[in-house]
C-alpha cells in the first residue's frame, strides 16, 4: 500500500511539473520573436518625442541626420512597440557579440523582395539611450556595417541619399527599406529635426 502511495505521489508531482513549467515554455517558444507586439503606453509620436532628444544630441557629433535615425529606430522597433526594443530596448535590431547580454528571437525580415525567417542572439541594452550609442558608436568604427556606409551617412547631400545608403552598403537585403524610412520621415515632419532640411 505505501509503495502505491509513493509512486502515485510520484506520477502527481510529474504531471504538476509537466503543466506548470514545460507546458508554459512550450506555449511561449513560437512566440518569441522580435515583431510581437507589446503594449508600451506610447504611440508613434510619443515614440519620437521620446528618442528625438537623445538622437539630435548624438547626430550632432557624427553629423548623420536626425530624421534619417529617428525614422530608421521607427521602423526597426515598430515605434518601440517589438519585443526587443519594449523588453530588451534593443531599437536597431542589433545582433549581440560574443560575451554580450543577449536574447535569442525569431525575427521575420524581407530579403530581396523575399520572406526569410531567422533566429538569432540580439544585443540587450540598460536603455533606449544607451541602444542608440552603441548603434551609432558601431556605424562610426564599421563594427555594424561596411564602413563607407557611415561614411555616406554622414556626408549625404539629401535624405534619399543616407535613406538608400543603408541598402546599397550592406547594412540591409530589404529592398524596401529606404521607401520605409523615407514614408515615416514624410508622415511625422521628421526632416524638422534636421539643421538643413530638405
Amino acid at each position: 500500500m505505501r509503495r502505491r502511495f509513493k509512486f502515485s505521489f510520484f506520477i502527481g508531482l510529474v504531471v504538476v511539473f509537466f503543466l506548470t513549467a514545460i507546458v508554459p515554455l512550450a506555449l511561449n517558444y513560437g512566440s518569441l520573436a522580435v515583431e510581437k507586439k507589446v503594449s508600451t503606453g506610447l504611440d508613434n509620436d510619443r515614440f519620437i518625442e521620446q528618442i528625438a532628444p537623445k538622437v539630435v544630441d548624438l547626430s550632432e557629433y557624427y553629423g548623420i541626420r536626425p530624421s534619417v535615425l529617428i525614422a530608421q529606430a521607427a521602423y526597426d522597433s515598430d515605434f518601440g512597440q517589438n519585443l526587443l526594443a519594449a523588453k530588451y530596448n534593443n531599437l536597431f535590431a542589433v545582433e549581440a557579440k560574443p560575451g554580450e547580454d543577449s536574447i535569442r528571437l525569431k525575427n521575420t525580415e524581407r530579403n530581396e523582395g523575399n520572406i526569410v525567417e531567422s533566429e538569432k542572439s540580439y544585443a540587450i541594452y540598460p536603455s533606449w539611450d544607451h541602444a542608440l550609442e552603441i548603434y551609432l558608436a558601431g556605424l562610426k568604427d564599421g563594427s555594424l556595417a561596411n564602413k563607407k556606409l557611415y561614411e555616406i551617412l554622414a556626408t549625404a547631400s539629401s535624405i534619399s541619399v543616407a535613406t538608400q545608403a543603408f541598402y546599397r552598403y550592406d547594412y540591409t537585403q530589404d529592398d524596401d527599406y529606404a521607401n520605409q524610412l523615407e514614408s515615416i520621415i514624410t508622415e511625422y515632419n521628421l526632416a524638422t529635426y534636421d539643421k538643413t532640411g530638405d
